[in-house]
């Protein structure tokens, strides 16, 4: 029987095999992974019916379909992602994710950073290929327990007595958290809690928004974080046993930790500040592009593909073009399962102060050492910190550069620094942070070239990123937007 072939030319030099010098080839070449994500989506775009269950869905894709079943790739808290194979191309790996249904937000914004390297705008994110939302009626694990699952609200309320006692009388706290661990909430009560979350951030932003993070009482603090905790719980069951589904098919990367092992072991300084110099680009086009702050760059939710050594970028912000070597690594950005474009996190602010997300401060979450921050720079200053504390683990073993973590340290201290919360405003600290001068200043090398005349491009870019430019490319994304299966 002949292979199914959604992908022809964009892949069609790859049709018997897939080597892995013709892999870093395609990453590398914008155009190549452009066409690929065309193809695959005109493949499959009639396939699928929005809303049916997933056992059909799934049995369309790798039963009767263009895929194949891979190995699992690993599993999070709201999600699962798994390797898949196109039929027509074995050696061809791409990823699907199951995400969790309630985290609709997360799949709009990996679709819409997903089409940025199509259009041509950024290609510091895996290319999205097809979304598909289907209905789980009745899981196995659902089944297996479903006489030991109690109804939420029915825990609740045999809780609500017992919860004096939690502190002293060791019988009562075992039998909550029995409680707790078996009870299984229908979608309402989620949406319930929702709501009653939204009031409580509501009332402790009134009471508490004029004061500094260290005069609100210790107690209030707690008993919101815990209606967060509850309420990111209530998700993740319901997303295990009874829930709609969210499906997304895109490009394959390293795994997370590989990027966060990658920094541990010492780079070159040259390999650091390109990879950083990537992630930021990702970052901004967010900003620019979507209004966007990813919100949570761990160096776990950075990844990569390996790319031919000599191949280099060419990026337009403004009137100045910035060359910049990828040093064999094309850097992305994934996992937008915190990404807002308003405030959503509970702390205070000082009147007048620009509303801004939760800084980590350079201490992390939860502490009380919380700092305020600019929400257009809020991404840098948590990567650059991210980026100082991974790589001070290579200084430990005698790797590290200190130049390069002189260089973290002030690129983090500028982040912090900045209260202009602007697009231009994180330009310009980019501006500064990667200037030559600033790098020569620390004793590294000049990765980032920048020029008011535009360089030569490498044959695998056929126009500089423009990353800063909405009106260039969102005309482009709403028409690549249109072709994609997926549920506005």
């Amino acid at each position: 029987m002949p292979p199914e072939q959604p992908v022809r030319s964009a892949a069609g030099r790859l049709r018997q095999a897939l080597g892995t010098v013709a892999y870093q080839q395609l990453q590398a070449s914008v155009a190549e992974r452009a066409q690929l994500a065309d193809e695959i989506t005109r493949g499959i775009r009639d396939t699928f019916a929005p809303g049916e269950p997933c056992s059909e869905s799934w049995r369309k894709l790798f039963v009767e379909g263009s895929f194949q079943r891979g190995q699992a790739l690993g599993r999070g808290a709201y999600g699962a992602a798994r390797l898949v194979h196109l039929r027509s191309h074995p050696t061809l790996d791409l990823a699907i994710k199951r995400t969790n249904g309630l985290e609709l937000n997360e799949v709009h914004h990996t679709v819409w950073a997903g089409t940025l390297p199509q259009v041509g705008a950024n290609p510091h994110f895996n290319v999205f290929y097809m979304h598909l939302r289907c209905e789980e009626v009745d899981t196995l694990k659902f089944r297996l327990h479903k006489k030991k699952l109690i109804p939420w609200t029915e825990a609740q309320q045999r809780i609500q007595p017992l919860w004096p006692r939690r502190d002293t009388d060791a019988t009562a706290r075992a039998e909550i958290e029995r409680l707790e661990a078996w009870a299984y909430p229908t979608l309402d009560d989620v949406h319930r809690f929702h709501e009653f979350l939204l009031q409580q951030d509501h009332e402790f932003a009134r009471e508490y928004g004029a004061l500094e993070p260290s005069q609100v009482p210790a107690q209030a603090r707690k008993d919101l974080k815990r209606i967060h905790n509850t309420y990111a719980t209530l998700q993740r069951v319901r997303s295990q046993y009874h829930e709609p589904h969210e499906y997304i098919l895109m490009e394959l990367a390293e795994p997370g930790a590989a990027f966060k092992t990658w920094v541990q072991q010492g780079p070159t300084a040259e390999a650091l500040i390109s990879a950083a110099w990537q992630v930021c680009m990702g970052s901004l086009s967010l900003l620019a592009l979507f209004e966007l702050t990813q919100n949570d760059l761990l160096l776990n939710n950075v990844t990569f593909n390996p790319v031919p050594a000599d191949v280099a970028y060419v990026y337009k912000i403004g009137s100045f073009y910035f060359r910049v070597p990828l040093c064999g690594k094309l850097v992305k950005i994934f996992d937008f399962g915190l990404t807002t474009d308003k405030v959503t996190f509970y702390q205070p602010t000082r009147p007048g102060k620009v509303p801004t997300h939760w800084c980590v401060g350079g201490r992390g979450h939860g502490k009380e050492d919380e700092l305020q921050c600019a929400v257009a720079t809020r991404d840098l200053l948590e990567l650059f910190f991210r980026l100082q504390d991974e790589y001070g683990q290579a200084s430990k073993k005698g790797r590290a550069n200190s130049s390069v973590l002189a260089w973290l340290t002030y690129a983090w201290q500028r982040a912090q620094a900045n209260t202009d919360d602007t697009l231009s405003g994180a330009v310009k600290v980019l501006s500064d942070i990667f200037h030559p001068t600033t790098l020569q200043r620390h004793g590294l090398p000049a990765v980032v070239e920048v020029s008011t005349q535009r360089p030569a491009l490498s044959p695998y870019q056929a126009e500089p990123f423009e990353v800063v430019n909405r009106k260039k490319y969102i005309q482009r994304i709403y028409d690549v937007l249109d072709q994609k299966v997926w549920d506005a």
